[in-house]
């Protein structure tokens, strides 16, 4: 029995809307340590997570409110990580540190220095992984 064009139709919307699910519980969940089976093994080594798209967007929210914030990349011997470091309230001096997994935390670094920012973000979070390196995302 043929399937008529219209439900033909409607099982190719619903397929693509169970992915489109799918996705945005991926990119929603943050970081995975384990890449899906389905990615090449070049991607798999690369560092762009679930995580990265969170921290990027976050930190354009947040400059767009007028705070001054950064997207820092993380590198342990295990993994890479990417969080958003921030200055608020404005005026004051406190450094505040979110992620997907843990939220907001406030931290004792200075504000230009993502080695020691990474370090105690890894030391609050119970992490005490390597730190192999550091940077802010341009």
């Amino acid at each position: 029995m043929r399937m008529s064009f219209e439900k033909t139709i409607a099982a190719i919307i619903s397929s693509a809307s169970i992915a489109a699910l799918l996705l945005f519980i991926q990119l929603a969940l943050g970081c995975t340590h384990q890449p899906p089976v389905a990615v090449p093994a070049a991607a798999a080594n690369s560092n762009i997570m679930a995580c990265l798209p969170n921290a990027i967007m976050l930190c354009e929210g947040l400059q767009e409110a007028g705070i001054e914030s950064k997207v820092l990349s993380i590198y342990t011997e295990r993994f890479g990580h990417a969080v958003v470091v921030y200055m608020y309230p404005k005026g004051k001096n406190q450094l505040w540190v979110w992620d997907a997994q843990w939220g907001s935390t406030q931290i004792r670094a200075y504000y230009n220095n993502p080695e020691q920012i990474a370090k105690a973000w890894l030391v609050w979070s119970g992490n005490y992984a390597t730190l192999t390196s550091a940077s802010f995302r341009e």
